[in-house]
C-alpha cells in the first residue's frame, strides 16, 4: 500500500503471523521499520505502487541487508514474473532525509521505478530513472568494520574532531538524538 505520496506499507506473511512494514522516504520523516499502525489508502493507488504490486507482490523476502554502515537498507525479493518464472527483485531503500527514495531493481539491478523518480534533466550527478543502472550514492566515508587501525587513524586525522570523525567514518553524522550538542532535548 501507499497511503502517502512517500510512504509504503508491505504486509508481511510471517511464521508469527501478519506484519507490516513501513518505509518511508519522507524528506524529514524517512524511516524503515515494523508497524502496527493502519493508515487509510487513496481510493486510486498511485503508479509505483501499482508497480510494486504487479511484480512483488505474492513475492518471497529472501535477505534484508544494510549497505555498509550507511542508510541504504537492500531487500532482496524472489517473485514470478508474468510468465510464471521466479525473478529476482531488490526494493532499495535510500533513507537519507530530503534525499530520501524507494526503488525498485530488476535485472543487472537495472531501475524499474522510484518513488521520487530523478531524471538527467533534474540532475547530472545521480540520475534515477527506469531503465538506468542502480549505483549507489556516493560514499567516500571509511567502514571501521573493514578498514584497518591505519586507514581509520589518517581518515580521522583529516579533519578537526569531531568533523574528521563524521566526516571520514560510516554510520556517523553531525547532530543526533535529544540532548546532543546542537539539538535541544524534548
Amino acid at each position: 500500500h501507499q497511503p502517502a505520496q512517500a510512504e509504503l506499507r508491505l504486509i508481511l506473511h510471517t511464521q508469527e503471523g501478519r506484519k507490516r512494514l513501513l518505509i518511508s522516504a519522507a524528506g524529514g520523516d524517512s524511516r524503515l521499520h515494523l508497524t502496527e499502525s493502519q493508515r487509510e489508502n487513496p481510493a486510486k493507488a498511485p503508479n509505483f505502487c501499482m508497480l510494486l504490486r504487479k511484480y512483488i507482490a505474492g513475492g518471497r523476502i529472501l535477505e534484508i541487508k544494510q549497505i555498509g554502515l550507511e542508510r541504504v537498507v537492500r531487500i532482496e525479493i524472489e517473485a514470478k514474473d508474468e510468465m510464471g518464472v521466479p525473478t529476482a527483485f531488490a526494493l532499495v531503500c535510500e533513507i537519507m532525509g530530503k534525499y530520501s527514495n524507494i526503488l525498485l531493481l530488476g535485472r543487472e539491478d537495472r531501475v524499474m521505478g522510484a518513488i521520487r523518480p530523478i531524471s538527467l534533466d533534474t540532475s547530472r550527478v545521480r540520475p534515477l530513472a527506469a531503465g538506468m543502472r542502480y549505483e549507489l550514492p556516493p560514499m567516500d566515508k571509511h567502514n571501521p568494520l573493514e578498514e584497518d587501525e591505519d586507514c581509520l587513524a589518517r581518515a580521522i586525522a583529516a579533519g578537526a574532531l569531531p568533523a574528521g570523525l563524521v566526516g571520514g567514518v560510516q554510520g556517523l553524522a553531525p547532530g543526533g538524538g535529544a540532548g546532543s550538542p546542537g539539538r535541544p532535548p524534548g
